[in-house]
């Protein structure tokens, strides 16, 4: 066994093989006017201020 091995072998001992992968959360997208970055939007469109 050499050393590598080891140190390898020691840095999973931690880890659970089993456990299933986390889903990550979805944010909701947010859209913003370059020119006016107080404007926000849930879908895209025109800036009510500058069109």
């Amino acid at each position: 066994m050499s050393i590598y091995s080891l140190a390898q072998a020691q840095d999973m001992k931690g880890m659970n093989m089993s456990k299933k992968e986390k889903t990550q959360k979805v944010q909701p997208t947010t859209y913003t006017c370059p020119m006016h970055p107080e404007i926000h939007a849930d879908k895209p469109g025109k800036c009510p201020k500058c069109g």
